[in-house]
């Protein structure tokens, strides 16, 4: 049939052999009767096209220059290719859709069926899915470019697998911007190394993880978000970035290897466990998690993370956290290892415990405040070669492992005023380190002592300017200055009295002689070999000898005006 206008029905159409119409690209066919029963159609032209058929329906080739509508009850086929520029939808109650021809389908397509039958659909250019509900049977969509979609696909409970594919090279397949519901598990077909870049998003509780991510030969980036499920991670290699977001638990069963940026994102009620010891990421950033943890075989950089549990990071080369770092639990311990190799913390970290592990061969250096919004519990080096601080620290505790090579606090980097801390313990922690040295370029060895402010860049054991009772433990110090090699003697301002005050302090002048103090005694009676050195090297006389005043809070006592010494 060929008319100059639009072509409609007032009744019931039974054509048992091909039906052709042909109503011109502007006007609309409409042929929606539900008795309808034709065996094939083509559309030579027409705009809008609305086809329903009360059984199964075969199209024939056709070109549709508006959209095509296709209702049936029974399956829908076709046998020449269809070319529609608008949106395509295909509806075939309990019955099966297969559309494999080299179609042309410019805008989205839509699938509605029921039951355990199969859709299949196949385009030459990019495909663009529009809204579906769909049964549990298959669904497989080859595209001859990118795949993305404009709604949700929900399939029935229990629905086979749904197998992705693309003919054309370097395709990238968008599966995010939409709530699909997917029972069935998710792989790819075709050509595999077509496929670039995946996202996909589910939000059923059940979702499974795609498979066959490994065979993708040139896979560069994958965003997976299962907003309701655990997720666990098979192998795969990609070459740019990898995005993770799950409703559960993050594992994985295959070994990582990421070339790009890698960003979890589990809920500070999940476990993120990433222990695969053959793994390979670039860099990472936890966006949430609980108990985190992370192996990497060799260089890891950690970005910009908050973590509600425990943080473990293992690494067999150099470890740098190269973002704030928030750990935003109670109580909890952010541990990180380097198998011997260093460790660069460049920026912040607040809350929590830190313990740091370099091996005996491996230098820590922090280069980002510690504490400084959220103080830190106890800052612990296990082992290191050297460590290094160039920004201020602000921990309730500081232990280091005895022979863990030299400690070294710096302030010469630091952008604050001359009162800036570059170490503060407060509270009821303890301060237990093996060589200890504090380069300063500014001011007194310490900067509250006693409830006096001074102007260094160091305090010991003070909270709101009140000296408490705690116990400090050195190995040894090293102490080096800039300063003017001839102290000037500055009297001891009287400082507020707290119980049993428990510290070791200097109010001295600076001097820029290196020396070395032996602080590990039981009493007070040892201490005079240790005081005449001292004094020696600051070329003042240990002349007034110790004095106990009421002036100082407890049981401390105090050499001249430059050193007190509490017990």
């Amino acid at each position: 049939m060929t008319t100059a206008g639009a072509i409609t029905d007032s009744g019931a159409l039974s054509v048992t052999g091909a039906a052709t119409f042909a109503a011109g690209s502007g006007n609309n066919i409409t042929l929606d009767d539900a008795s309808n029963d034709f065996a094939s159609v083509g559309i030579t032209s027409g705009n809008n096209v609305t086809l329903v058929d009360a059984n199964a329906l075969a199209l024939a080739a056709s070109t549709i220059s508006g959209n095509l509508a296709v209702t049936t009850s029974g399956a829908i086929t076709q046998s020449g290719v269809a070319t529609v520029t608008g949106t395509s939808s295909f509806t075939s109650g309990a019955n099966a859709i297969t559309l494999t021809q080299n179609n042309s389908l410019s805008g989205a397509v839509s699938f509605s069926n029921s039951g355990a039958n199969n859709i299949a659909l196949t385009t030459t250019g990019a495909l663009v899915l529009g809204t579906s509900s769909i049964g549990s049977g298959t669904l497989t969509l080859t595209s001859g470019g990118a795949m993305s979609q404009t709604g949700a696909i929900t399939q029935a409970a229990s629905a086979g697998t749904i197998t992705l594919a693309s003919t054309a090279a370097n395709s990238d397949i968008n599966l995010s911007t939409a709530a699909n519901d997917l029972t069935g598990a998710v792989t790819f077909g075709g050509t595999l190394s077509n496929i670039r870049d995946v996202s996909l998003r589910n939000i059923n509780a059940s979702a499974s993880f795609p498979t066959n991510l490994d065979s993708l030969s040139n896979l560069r980036s994958l965003t997976i978000t299962f907003n309701n499920a655990a997720i666990n991670l098979g192998a795969f290699t990609l070459s740019g970035d990898l995005s993770i977001t799950s409703g559960g638990a993050l594992t994985q069963s295959g070994v990582l290897d990421i070339t790009g940026t890698s960003t979890f994102a589990a809920g500070s009620s999940n476990n993120i466990t990433l222990d695969n010891a053959a793994n390979d990421f670039a860099d990472v950033t936890i966006t949430s998690g609980n108990d985190v943890t992370l192996v990497d075989s060799n260089a890891l950089t950690l970005n910009a993370s908050t973590v509600s549990g425990d943080l473990t990071m293992t690494t067999s080369g150099d470890m740098t956290l190269g973002g704030a770092l928030t750990m935003s639990g109670t109580n909890k311990t952010a541990s990180l290892t380097s198998g011997g190799n260093d460790i660069t913390v460049s920026s912040t970290i607040d809350g929590g415990s830190l313990t740091l592990n370099a091996g005996s061969t491996g230098d820590i250096v922090i280069d980002g405040i510690l504490g400084g919004t959220t103080q830190l519990g106890t800052l612990t080096i296990t082992n290191a070669n050297n460590f290094t601080s160039n920004a201020a620290i602000r921990v309730n505790s500081l232990l280091q492992s005895e022979g863990s090579g030299i400690t070294q606090f710096n302030n010469d980097g630091l952008v604050a005023s001359s009162s800036a801390e570059v170490l503060t313990t407060t509270l009821d922690g303890n301060l237990a380190v093996g060589s200890l040295t504090f380069n300063l370029s500014t001011g007194n060895m310490f900067g509250t002592v006693n409830g006096q402010s001074g102007t260094a860049a160091i305090k010991l054991i003070t909270v709101l300017n009140t000296l408490v009772a705690n116990k400090i433990f050195f190995d040894g110090i090293d102490i080096y200055s800039v300063l003017n090699p001839t102290p000037t003697p500055t009297p001891t301002p009287t400082p507020t009295p707290t119980p049993t005050p428990s510290s070791t302090t200097t109010t001295s002048a600076p001097f820029n002689t290196v020396f070395s103090i032996d602080f590990e005694t039981s009493s007070f009676s040892s201490l005079d070999n240790m005081l005449n050195t001292f004094f020696s090297k600051i070329n003042q006389s240990k002349a007034g000898d110790k004095t106990s005043t009421s002036s100082l809070p407890g049981n401390c006592l105090q050499w001249n005006t430059y050193l007190i010494i509490c017990n």
